[in-house]
Formats: structure tokens, C-alpha cells, sequence
């Protein structure tokens, strides 16, 4: 029997993660007008984000294969949602020409 709370956790558990990775993305590129080393920087920052992300994937995967998928849909609902909320106003994207 599947429990509901712990699905509900689950969900929540999707969207801490996806503000985690994403938030640190979206920390990671504000933050590179202030380094020198940006390559190293946003290596550093991808591991960090990556290896937590797996360390949160590999916990649900021992709870249960439910739990890891139900996190994941709340993982990408919270990313579909800060795209939105994160995206660049119409007309301020810069045009290629050529």
C-alpha cells in the first residue's frame, strides 16, 4: 500500500531539489562578473549540485522506485515553474545578426 504522506514528502522533497540545483545555477552564472577562475567556478558549482542531486536520487531510490518518481515530477513541475518565473522579459534576449 502506498503511503500518502510519504508521497506527499516525496514531492516536496522534488521541489527542494530542483531549487537547489536550479538556484544554485542561477547563483552560480549572477556570480560570474565577480570571478576570475569562471570555468573552475562553475565546475566547482556543477559538482557540488550534481553529486547532491545524486546523494537525494540514491536515498529515494532505497525508499522506494514510487518515491524516486514522484520526486522527480515534482523536481520538473518546479523547474518548468521557475523557467517561467526566471526567463528573460520579451525582447531584452540579444539578436545575432548574420
Amino acid at each position: 500500500m502506498i503511503d500518502a504522506v510519504a508521497i506527499a514528502i516525496s514531492f516536496l522533497g522534488g521541489i527542494v531539489m530542483s531549487l537547489f540545483y536550479f538556484g544554485g545555477l542561477w547563483w552560480t552564472v549572477s556570480q560570474f562578473q565577480n570571478t576570475r577562475n569562471t570555468i573552475g567556478f562553475y565546475l566547482a558549482s556543477l559538482l557540488v549540485r550534481t553529486l547532491v542531486l545524486i546523494l537525494c536520487i540514491i536515498f529515494l531510490l532505497q525508499v522506494g522506485i514510487v518515491n524516486l518518481l514522484v520526486a522527480m515530477v515534482g523536481f520538473m513541475i518546479c523547474r518548468l515553474i521557475l523557467v517561467r518565473k526566471l526567463a528573460f522579459p520579451t525582447g531584452t534576449r540579444t539578436q545575432i545578426n548574420g
